[in-house]
Formats: structure tokens, sequence, C-alpha cells
């Protein structure tokens, strides 16, 4: 029986669509992407986003080789062609960073993000496939969250999703887990009120956000309640903040019933015990304030159709909302500080800075302990000092960890910033900070011009893009978040959306120069070669970290292919070090590590395994790479224990040390 054909209609239907829209095919690529790459650790190690960017590199070169020629929105162009200038001066440099390797892996996060959004940039999607394609990220990403909520409920124990009570997994990482939901549920939340949706979809929507919102809020995350708290007054110059307000009460009032479910879960962890005994007692009421969300929003929706759009929109609805919100705002203020706003901010900051000891956290919510650890402003005094050192090209992308090893004040070793700006500044300076801040800076402007002047059907749309990026860049302004290319890629995607999109009445934008085309395709071809090489080097690296001293010569085979693949990095050769330690040949380990040494002379904890190894075998010299390696990194715990051991002339054997930097290494993960 020969196969069905495709009716005629849906033929032309759909070749109507795809003439309007070209790059639609590539969008959806790229939302598979973003979704896959979240349900991996965000697409933080580089076996994945390597991947992940090589799909997308493909991707943009069929769609430049194949596609009409690109006519960009000057915003959405700036943005892309900023941030690929961000991607290609952090690669560059690993000419003059201490860590060449790490410069590389910073320069192809980037290179993710701008690759994920190019397509959407040079042929920007109609107005119904932006709603189409943000209706389908806050789909997909419940989806995410419903099979994260039934993985976290069957978990023999808790501590496999939770850390130290709050939700920390797909993406591994509590803040950014938070991110996720966050960068989801905003969005749903705005278009609940979207006018031009269906009831049907804008329920949908008001249930997506119950369920994502609630999730962000088992993280506990002070950075992410703070980030909520300074979008507020950027409410105010919404003109569409009287509607959001008012149609945002289906979702406000079932999260305001399920807060204290929510915050119960904190109080309640224990590592041991079964992830059911946290999540079962949540699962009925969420269910509940989804379906009441759900309800509410369809009701509000019917009720909204009769309303007259010019009553939501006057300047009076505009003032009272406004006065609305300055008092709820004021409310929380004096709520948070006990009614003493500038003394309990005094005391705060005197906590965060490191003046004063931290009070107890209370064991009911996290979220009232204050701003946070201490030793984040010490991550920010570093990363300014690195950036006053070297302030036009920074000190390489990513090269943040030396650097605090040598200056930092506390017991930590951060492997980044904590701070987007930051992080820029330090890594690739002022040329750095001005190409990602001016792309930023140029799709926000562009962004607030169209979200005046488009077409009222889109306007709410294009405003859920609009808070959830400036969400992401608060939140980002304060934590790591940038470096998990599923949420820089999604910050940069929204961006490109809301930039990209026509104003009313504006004529055909120009098409792009024949030559402009064709480097994009020699940028997407390099781009994608270095993503894959990129990807067997982490690929094989894992693997032969994996098999260890189980199989030594498929682990040596592996290794010592990783390291042909990425001839700067040392990882690959301590990994061949700590095998050949575990077979007993101190011989061929010290080897190793030197090898290691010779691609980066200040690599700390090389320098203390190989001082050992020499130890051991009688070579007193090891002392002084011992040494060398406690300078490098003064308040490294597990430096710090084998230094003082070598000084009393009773030093650990090699196998106890590497137990030691092992468990550093494990602390260090955990606390990501």
């Amino acid at each position: 029986m020969p196969p069905r054909r495709m009716p005629q209609r849906m033929r032309d239907q759909l070749g109507a669509l795809l003439s309007a829209n070209p790059a639609l095919p590539f969008a959806l690529v790229a939302l598979a992407v973003l979704v896959w790459m979240a349900v991996d650790e965000g697409g933080f190690r580089a076996e994945t986003y390597g991947f992940a960017g090589l799909v997308l590199a493909v991707a943009l070169v069929f769609g430049l080789l194949l596609l009409p020629t690109p006519a960009p929105a000057r915003g959405s162009l700036l943005l892309l062609l900023g941030v690929s200038g961000y991607a290609a001066l952090s690669l560059l440099s690993a000419l003059w960073a201490d860590e060449p390797w790490t410069a590389l892996d910073g320069g192809l996060r980037v290179a993710v993000a701008a690759l994920a959004c190019a397509p959407l940039v040079l042929w920007p999607p109609a107005p119904p496939i932006v709603r189409t394609l943000t209706l389908s990220w806050v789909v997909a990403v419940s989806v995410v969250a419903l099979f994260e909520l039934r993985a976290a409920a069957t978990a023999a124990v808790a501590f496999q999703h939770f850390h130290e009570g709050r939700l920390a997994e797909p993406v591994g990482y509590t803040n950014a887990n938070v991110a996720l939901w966050t960068l989801a549920g905003l969005p749903a939340l705005v278009l609940s009120a979207d006018r031009s949706l269906t009831p049907l979809l804008r329920a949908t929507s008001a249930a997506c956000c119950v369920l994502l919102i609630s999730l962000a809020a088992l993280g506990q995350s002070r950075g992410w309640l703070l980030a909520l708290l300074l979008m507020l007054p950027l409410l105010l110059l919404v003109r569409e903040l009287p509607r959001l307000l008012l149609f945002s009460l289906p979702v406000l009032l079932p999260l305001a019933a399920l807060t204290p479910r929510l915050l119960d879960v904190y109080p309640r962890y224990r590592p041991s015990a079964s992830g059911a005994t946290l999540i079962d007692p949540l699962i009925e009421p969420l269910a509940g304030a989804m379906l009441v969300a759900a309800l509410l929003a369809w009701a509000f929706a019917l009720v909204d159709r009769r309303l007259a759009r010019a009553a939501l929109a006057s300047p009076l609805a505009r003032l009272l909302t406004a006065a609305t919100l300055v008092v709820v705002l004021g409310a929380t203020v004096l709520s948070a500080t006990h009614g003493k706003p500038v003394e309990q901010t005094r005391t705060w900051w005197r906590e965060f800075t490191g003046a004063s000891q931290h009070s107890n956290e209370p064991a009911g919510s996290r979220f009232a302990s204050g701003l946070g650890q201490q030793f984040r402003y010490d991550y920010w005094r570093v990363a300014w000092s690195e950036f006053r050192a070297r302030p036009l090209l920074g000190h390489g992308a990513e090269n943040f960890a030396l650097a605090y090893l040598r200056k930092g004040r506390s017991l930590e070793t951060p492997y980044f910033a904590h701070s987007l700006p930051l992080q820029t500044l330090a890594g690739t300076g002022l040329v750095g900070a001005l190409l990602l801040g001016g792309a930023l800076l140029s799709a926000a402007l562009t962004s607030r011009r169209t979200l005046r002047r488009c077409h009222p059907d889109l306007r709410m749309t294009l405003l859920a893009l609009a808070v959830g990026a400036a969400y992401f860049f608060l939140h980002a302004a304060g934590d790591w978040l940038w470096e998990f290319p599923t949420l820089s890629a999604t910050f940069l995607v929204f961006l490109a959306l809301a930039a990209s999109q026509p104003l009313e009445g504006e004529d055909q934008r120009a098409p792009l120069n024949r030559r402009v085309r064709y480097l994009g395709l020699v940028a997407a071809l390099l781009a994608g070669l270095m993503l894959t090489v990129q990807w067997a080097y982490d690929r094989n690296l894992r693997r032969g970290q994996a098999i260890g001293v189980a199989d030594p010569a498929a682990s040596r085979t592996l290794l010592e292919r990783a390291a042909t693949l990425n001839p700067l990095a040392p990882t690959p050769l301590v990994a061949l070090a700590t095998v050949e330690l575990a077979r007993g040949d101190e011989r061929a380990a010290e080897r190793q590590l030197s090898r290691a040494l010779e691609r980066a002379p200040n690599r700390p904890e090389a320098l203390l395994l190989r001082g050992v190894v020499r130890l051991a075998r009688g070579d007193q010299s090891g002392s002084r790479d011992v040494a060398r390696a406690r300078r490098l990194a003064p308040r490294n715990g597990a430096i710090r224990i084998v230094a003082d051991a070598v000084r009393r002339r009773r030093p650990p054997s090699p196998l106890a040390t590497l137990a030691l930097l092992r468990e550093d290494v494990a602390r260090r993960t955990n606390l990501r």
C-alpha cells in the first residue's frame, strides 16, 4: 500500500508558513537543544555544550547556504555581532591567559549562546511564531519540571536531588536550577495576562507559572529573591503594568497559599531520608494550586473580552497601579527589615563584607538569613583588583581561579567571580566589557523601542521576553549563571526575539551584504570545528578518568588522545599521573606531572603531587615544588596540610596526597 501523501491544502499552508518564516526549523532545533542541555547539567560540561554547539553550528551553516539573504533588525544584529566578538576575544585571550585552556573553554561557551540566537537574528520570525516559540519554551521547561518532581519523589535518598535542603537538579547547581525555572516561569506569568491568547492558552500559562515558580522557591536562593525585588521598580516603567498586575492574580493567589508548604521543605530536609518524605506532602497542594490558577485564569480571560482596553491603559489606572506597587514594595522592605531599614541594611552590609559575623540561619527558611555568604564580597574584591591590574584586555576569560588562590581571604576556591560584569572585566577587560555590554545595551534599547511601537497583539509576548531577560541579568550580576550555556543562550534568545520584531509601519529591511554572509559562514564552520574538538576532548578525558586503574591500557589511550586533542590543557596528563600512582609506578607519574607542568607551570595540585612523588623517591627537590604550590594557593586546605607535613619532615604518601586533593575537588563541586 503506497504511503499517504500530505493533503495539498496542508502542503500549501506549510509552504506559506516556511516562506514567511524560513528560519522556523532552525528555531525549533535551537529550542530542542536548549531543553536538552537543561536536563544535562545546564550544558555545563564540555561534552554536553560541545555537541550542542556542533548541532547549532551545522544548522546555521545550512541556513546560510539554503535560506534567503538575511535581513535582520539593526538592534538584534548588533547583539549578535557584539556577542560573537566577545566570544572571539575570549578565545584569543588564551594567548595571554595564565590558564589558556580555561580561556578556550569560556570562549566556546559564549560561542554556543551566539549560535543559538543567530538564526533568530538573521531571519526574524513573524509575531505569531515568536509567541509560539515562547509558549513552547514555557511548556517544555514545565514538562522537565514535572519529570524532575517525579524523579525527586522516587529518589532513594534526598541528597540525590537536593543540596542542603534546596532543590538542585536537573542542573546541579542550586542557583542555576532556580534560574532555569524562573526563565520560563516569568514569561508564563506575563503570557497568562496576554489578551491575544485564547483562554485555554492563558490557563495553561498560569498553571505552568505556578509549577515553575514553586520549584524555583524550593531552591531557596537569596540572590533570586533579591533579583525579583529589584525588578519591581523596573515594572513602573511598563505601560501594561495595570493589566499585568490585575491578570497575574490567578497565579499570585494560589502561589501565596502554597508558600508555607514550599518553605516547609527546607527545614524538613535530611540527606539520608527518601525523596518521598520531602516531595509527597507537596504534590497534592501543588496540583491543587495549578488547577485553581488555571480555572481563575480561564475565568479572567473570559471577563477580559468584555473589558475596555482603554480602561486598563488610562493614566489613572497606571497611577493607581504604580502607587499600589510602591506600597507593596515598601511594605516588603519594612517587613524584611523589621521596621528598621537603615539599621538592618547596615547590619547586612557588615555581614556581607565580612566586617562582622553572620548570625545563625533560622531553621524555618534560608530567605531570612541576610544577604548571603560573606566570601561573595571577597570574590568581587579579587575580580575588581584583577581588572585594575590589566584594565584593557584582562587576564583571560574565566581565569579567576588562580587569582583567588593568591589573593583571596577565605578558605574557598571558586572557579568563577560570581558576577557577570566583574567576570567580564577581570577576564577580558574594557574591550570585552564594551563588546558584551554594548551588545546587551543595544538589544535592550531596541527592545524598549519595539515594546512601545509594536503591534498591540505582540506587546505582551515581547514583554514576557523582556521580563525574563531582565531577571536573568540581575541574577547573573551576583552569581555565575552565565557559565551555563542553557541559561546564557536562553537569555540571548529572549533579547534577540524582542529586538528583532518589526515596528508598526516599518519599511522592509535591507538585506545583508553577501560578503557578510560568507564571513558568517566561515565563522560558523570554524566554531563548529572547535566545538567538535572540545567535545571529543572532554569525552575522551571523562571516559579515561572513569576507567582509571580498572583498565590502565585503555585509560592511557583515552587520556593521551585527550591530551593531543587539547594541547593546552594539563588535566589529561594529571589524570594519567593519578593512574600511574594507583598502579605504583611513581617514576611514570612524575613524567606525566612534568609534562602537565610544561603546559601549566602554575598549577598548584600538579606541583604538589610532583613534589610528594619526588620526596617519596628520595629526591629532596620535591620540597621546592611543595613550597611553591603553597605560595600559589596559601589557603587551599589540602595543600596546606601536605605542606605542613613536609615542613615537619613527615610527608604523606603520594596516594594519601591524591586522596586529599580529590576531597577538595569534591567539596568544590558540591558547592556548585
